[in-house]
């Protein structure tokens, strides 16, 4: 896209191109590529450039806690943070208004609350308190859908990752006027399934389809087990070829990509031990990254726990100093929780993990995780959902990535046909991150 740009641009220096992408990282990489040719932006920074400055809004968060919020009018007692998560829920949501949104929950939804959160979300949008990033573009949703904001015409409108937008982008996407719309995604690629995100190119059916199969990032030494491996999982028919690179390749960028962050949690506490300088994307969200082990390592019963991500744990968790005296002394909290066939697998990951490291090195992991982000070592650690995007000249894959991929050729995996599908496109998109070399990769025929 940047070279057609280039060239659309020097035929028609006046044209207007607009490029929508996802994530940070690729909307900075983008704008140095397409440099003046193209208006380079994520869709939050496009909601961001159009209600935030001109409808007043207040400092912007990445989320709220009940120390945000007014002392009136007066809430029901314990309950900010289920109004804070219902305006959560409701604001990444496709509806553009709280009472449609309502109408769909079920029996066991808070109904109560709903007055709470409106009260709340008219504060923000007065800018008499904080915002976050999902309000302001849920604010620039509803505007945009109702027609309230007219959205300016651009001759060209270029969309990335097309096999993942939510719907709310999709909203947006077609009311922005424009002569030509070019999406580009990669259907093999879909692995945000957990995120009930749309596959764009279904919405835009009739459109003319170009199929791409060089791939500009793999030496061609793979591109056949690649290949193999998207026709017997993903895609039939699929094509994918690869690069010629000279022989004996410098290796100045390495990746060590990890299933989920408790994984790499592991790897980083491997690596400190070590005293092996590593990067941390600049991007990851350190709190989310530690949340399950920290929630293990300071388990205790009677916590009121307002992050309902953890509240089951926080159950078992009280179930289990229910149980007698001598059940307790025989069987530890973490056996206790490990012996539960409903636990999380991510929660049995978290608690192999404080038990194989123990909580010292956890914490200490935690402490010193911001001094890594966004440093300029050799060896970049990443989830395979992070690492989307990326290029390294050398690529490591954790055990986990392989592990799945047995449990679903073994029939074991826990999860039904669009989760096995989200961890096949997972596998794909791990193994095409190299420029030059793949190592741990036990599911191509090499």
């Amino acid at each position: 896209m940047v070279e057609a740009t280039a060239r659309f641009k020097a035929i028609n220096p006046s044209a207007s191109i607009r490029y929508i992408v996802f994530g940070a990282k690729a909307s900075a990489d983008a704008r140095t590529e397409f440099g003046t040719n193209a208006i380079v932006s994520t869709l939050h920074a496009f909601a961001h450039s159009q209600v935030h400055a001109k409808y007043g809004l207040g400092q912007v968060k990445p989320f709220l806690t009940w120390m945000d919020l007014p002392k009136f009018p007066k809430r029901p007692f314990g309950k900010d943070s289920a109004i804070l998560q219902l305006i959560e829920d409701y604001c990444i949501s496709p509806f553009t208004s709280m009472d449609d949104f309502v109408a769909e929950q079920h029996d066991d939804f808070e109904y109560s609350l709903v007055p709470h959160a409106k009260s709340i979300m008219n504060l923000m949008a007065k800018g008499e308190l904080a915002v976050t990033h999902s309000f302001y573009l849920k604010l620039f949703h509803v505007l945009v859908v109702r027609g309230i904001i007219k959205l300016s015409h651009v001759d060209k409108l270029l969309v990335d990752e097309a096999q993942d937008l939510s719907a709310i982008a999709l909203d947006i996407i077609e009311r922005i006027p424009t002569d030509h719309l070019v999406i580009v995604g990669d259907q093999n690629q879909r692995i945000f399934e957990f995120l009930k995100l749309e596959n764009g190119f279904k919405r835009f059916h009739t459109a003319k389809v170009l199929n791409l199969t060089q791939s500009f990032r793999v030496d061609n030494y793979y591109a056949p087990a690649i290949q193999e491996f998207l026709q017997e999982h993903l895609e039939v028919h699929a094509e994918f070829k690869g690069m010629i690179y000279p022989p004996n390749p410098i290796i100045r960028t390495k990746a060590y990509i990890a299933r989920n962050n408790v994984t790499l949690i592991g790897k980083m506490i491997e690596l400190n031990q070590q005293h092996i300088p590593y990067n941390l994307s600049s991007s990851a969200k350190l709190n989310q990254m530690f949340k399950l082990p920290l929630a293990v390592i300071y388990a205790k019963p009677g916590h009121i726990q307002r992050d309902i991500e953890l509240k089951h744990l926080q159950y078992d968790i009280d179930q289990y100093h229910k149980e007698s005296s001598s059940y307790r002394a025989s069987v530890s909290l973490f056996k206790h929780l490990l012996s539960m066939d409903e636990l999380q697998s991510s929660l049995k990951s978290a608690i192999t993990l404080v038990l194989k490291f123990g909580s010292e090195d956890i914490i200490a992991a935690y402490q010193h995780a911001k001094d890594h982000k966004g440093t300029k070592h050799q060896l970049t650690l990443l989830t395979g959902h992070t690492s989307k995007g990326s290029t390294f000249d050398e690529v490591e894959l954790d055990n986990d990535l392989n592990l799945s991929l047995d449990e679903i050729k073994a029939g074991t995996f826990r999860g039904d046909s669009e989760a096995i599908h989200a961890e096949l496109c997972l596998y794909f998109v791990c193994i095409s991150r190299h420029r030059h070399r793949l190592t741990n990769c036990k599911h191509l025929n090499l």
